[in-house]
């Protein structure tokens, strides 16, 4: 019995020096949610636009739009389960610059 009051002594909590520093890592996580959400917003808006670009007729345009809509939470997804192998591979600091250099590029593109 004694053992096991030990152990629980011995594991506390961590504690914070302010609250404001958990604050700010909660809302830097938020900034994805509200990210994902600005670009759906903008490429909706452009996709009259794609579709006059890339000659889709109005039969198909439903399923365009489908498809538009749905390629970026699906590059999210590719981009959260390469996130683990290249981290592996580079440093934190090396692929945070790739990342960024495939980003560009994308723009580009």
């Amino acid at each position: 019995m004694a053992l096991i009051q030990e152990r629980e002594e011995e594991e506390e909590e961590p504690t914070y020096q302010s609250e404001l520093y958990v604050y700010f890592f909660v809302s830097v996580a938020c900034f994805g949610s509200l990210f994902t959400g600005y670009e759906m917003g903008v490429f909706n808006s452009s996709q009259h636009a794609l579709r006059s670009l890339m000659k889709v007729d109005e039969d198909d345009s439903a399923a365009f739009d489908g498809l538009m809509t749905g390629i970026i939470p699906i590059g999210g997804l590719l981009g959260s389960l390469l996130s683990n192998p290249i981290l592996k591979r580079f440093s934190r600091k090396q692929s945070l610059i790739l990342t960024d250099i495939i980003g560009v590029l994308g723009k580009f593109t």
